[in-house]
């Protein structure tokens, strides 16, 4: 039986009543959830800013490979005294504006033999360059386009910039997630760290 012309649909376009876009938002939401998550990696494990106790500390990853200035990078060699290490991308509005900070921290901090690393993550190599040419970057960057060495950390294009700071056995002691407060809080929390 035929429908009576006042009960049929607007002619137009049709709509296919689909659950794809919800089930693509909801996977996008649950992929975000899961890299951003503690899978191994040191976020989540602290307050931010906060110096973690000794004896729940954990190594960290034996990160290395090429840094951005040609040289070879290798976070385990700089055990033996306290490590600043900075996990930052060119496109990241916060990372540039806390270089100047890290600046200063690394120059307040470089007499107590306070080491800092870079790590660029999901960057090009030339817009990478650029921005340490631009902002007078002092130390190494530890060159990490597919972020092999920032998801030990469990570092995710999300949480840059991330900040940790290693004490004098290569064992992270203290984490900020997000740009950081000042550079007088960092060299504070440095501080602390050294003398825990």
């Amino acid at each position: 039986m035929r429908t009576a012309p006042s009960a049929r649909r607007p002619a137009g376009p049709r709509r296919r009543r689909t659950g794809c876009g919800w089930a693509v938002a909801a996977c996008a939401a649950l992929l975000l959830i899961g890299c951003t998550a503690d899978r191994g990696g040191f976020l989540g494990d602290s307050t931010a800013g906060a110096v973690i106790p000794a004896g729940d500390r954990r190594a960290a990853p034996p990160v290395s490979g090429p840094g951005l200035a040609g040289e070879r990078v290798d976070l385990a060699a700089l055990r033996g005294r306290p490590v600043v290490v900075n996990f930052w991308a060119s496109w990241c509005g916060p990372c540039q504006a806390e270089q100047d900070d890290l600046e200063r921290a690394a120059a307040a901090t470089r007499s107590q033999g306070v080491q800092f690393l870079g790590v660029n993550i999901r960057d090009g190599e030339a817009s990478a360059r650029s921005f340490i040419e631009d902002h007078d970057v002092s130390y190494a960057s530890l060159f990490d386009p597919d972020m092999r060495a920032s998801v030990q950390f469990g570092v995710t294009p999300a949480t840059v910039p991330s900040t940790f700071v290693l004490d004098a056995q290569g064992r992270v002691a203290a984490q900020i997630v997000g740009q950081l407060p000042s550079a007088e809080a960092l060299v504070d929390l440095v501080g602390q760290v050294a003398a825990s």
